[in-house]
Formats: structure tokens, C-alpha cells, sequence
């Protein structure tokens, strides 16, 4: 996955801005959203994401399903 060449993020002590500079809107993401994005802009692929949070915050199917609502939410505002 990455983010759209117009988006900007930028961490903040809540999490993070995303910042769309074709049309200059902004949305927040909370610590764990600004987690995602970070590894977003890593490359990491839909599955890599899922892995890395299931360990490291040991999440159930419900968490998964937030999880991938998200990333659905960032796709359908062509964030990524």
C-alpha cells in the first residue's frame, strides 16, 4: 500500500494530520490510525499491517474487522 502522491501526514501527540493539498482538507487519525499510516508509508502490504498490530496488540476479529473498515475508509477518500 502507499499514500496518494497529494497526501501529507504528520505525526502529532494524538496521532496525526493527514493533509490532502489538492483539496486542502484535513482528517485525524488516533495513535493507532497514525501507526497504520507510518507503515503505509512504508510499503507494507494490507497483510503485513494485519500481522504487525495482531501481535503487537494481540486483537480478535473485531479489532481485525476496525482495522480493515479503516483501510477501506483511507481507499475510499483516495488516500491511498
Amino acid at each position: 500500500m502507499r499514500l496518494k502522491e497529494n497526501i501529507k501526514f504528520r505525526e502529532e501527540f494524538f496521532g496525526g494530520l493527514l493533509f490532502n493539498r489538492n483539496t486542502r482538507k484535513i482528517c485525524s487519525v488516533n495513535k493507532t490510525g497514525a501507526l497504520i499510516i507510518k507503515m503505509i508509508k512504508k510499503g507494507k502490504t494490507r497483510m503485513e499491517i494485519f500481522n504487525f498490530l495482531k501481535k503487537k496488540f494481540r486483537l480478535n476479529k473485531t479489532d481485525l474487522k476496525d482495522i480493515e473498515n479503516f483501510l477501506i475508509k483511507l481507499e475510499k477518500n483516495n488516500i491511498v
